[in-house]
């Protein structure tokens, strides 16, 4: 989905407008410079537009795509008519309100510099309306991993994420059997990101249907893995190339009741999830959102955890 610059004309939100306003015109002697990037709303709201300042003047809205599956996160691009050498923000809104409003402005700090240039944010946005605050930081090295279903996150309170053997965080999703489970993954485009399975293996020694790892790659690095477990109808193969929106397999309610698979009705049909870092990086441990709240629905896509360099030094941490 695709909404341009004409959210200018209707946007109402006063404390944006009192911000807009101060932006300045033009450069005389303007030259032509681009930013582009990706921005993540990462508490699950939609993004709904991307201003850019520029104190070198010719501040603007950008166009923008939101990705597949996964609304809160949007690609955009924008050429201003700036003096060369510019100091750049970004305001990005996250959430409709209507009547072309933004739920909130989720401002990011001030990036100098000359030219054209790529700028990815990560925002915390608020659940409701707000003044424009700096929410959102630099987008660097990490993977967002998020639901693969529209579901339950830890059902009934046995598995917020937590460690698991193999895993430096992991829970379950709950969803009915049938249900297609979805690889949804994100990072900046210009991160070139890359994934295939890493493994194929039996669940609970093949009582419980079929686990798959996902190796996950920026730039060409891998950085770790996304583990889902007690899949069925599952065709994909270890080496196979897998992308944001690839079906893995199927929710299914095995006929198990033990400590690995222990489900009795089907309220309780779901897979295991599982994120793991890449050793010998020094990258630290894979993280959870801390905006997740157990025995609540989420809708596919909504981010649940993050792979990659994060500054977490101990495991089953939130992500900062």
């Amino acid at each position: 989905m695709k909404r341009s610059s004409r959210i200018a004309g209707i946007f109402v939100l006063a404390t944006i407008l009192a911000i807009f306003a101060l932006a300045t015109p033009p450069a005389a002697n303007a030259a032509s410079v681009s930013v582009s990037g990706t921005v993540a709303c990462r508490n699950g709201l939609p993004v709904v537009g991307v201003w850019v300042n520029s104190t070198g003047g010719g501040s603007k809205f950008a166009g923008w795509t939101r990705r597949s599956g996964m609304p809160w996160v949007a690609d955009y691009s924008t050429t201003l008519s700036s003096a060369s050498s510019t100091t750049i923000r970004l305001d990005i809104g996250c959430g409709d309100a209507g009547g072309g409003r933004w739920l909130s402005n989720n401002r990011t700090g001030d990036y100098g510099g000359s030219g054209s240039r790529v700028i990815n944010a990560l925002c915390n946005e608020p659940s409701g309306s707000a003044s424009p605050a700096v929410r959102c930081s630099l987008w660097n090295n990490t993977v967002l991993i998020g639901m693969p279903a529209s579901g339950y996150y830890d059902r009934f309170g046995y598995s917020p994420f937590s460690s698991h053997p193999g895993d430096d965080v992991a829970t379950d999703i709950y969803q009915t059997d049938g249900t297609a489970a979805v690889l949804r993954a994100a990072a900046p485009t210009s991160a070139n990101l890359t994934m295939k399975i890493g493994s194929r293996y039996g669940s609970c020694s093949g009582a419980a249907g079929t686990g798959l790892t996902v190796n996950v790659y920026r730039n060409g690095t891998y950085i770790g893995f996304y583990r889902v477990t007690h899949l069925n109808n599952v065709s994909l193969t270890a080496g196979a190339a897998v992308y944001n929106g690839t079906v893995l397999g199927t929710f299914h309610k095995w006929d198990l009741h033990n400590s690995c698979y222990d489900v009795s009705t089907p309220e309780g049909v779901h897979v295991h999830v599982g994120l793991f870092n890449a050793e010998g990086l020094h990258q630290g441990w894979a993280c959870y959102s801390p905006s997740l709240s157990s025995r609540t629905w989420y809708t596919e896509g909504r981010w649940i955890g993050s792979l990659g360099p994060n500054g977490i030094s101990t495991g089953h941490q939130p992500c900062p």
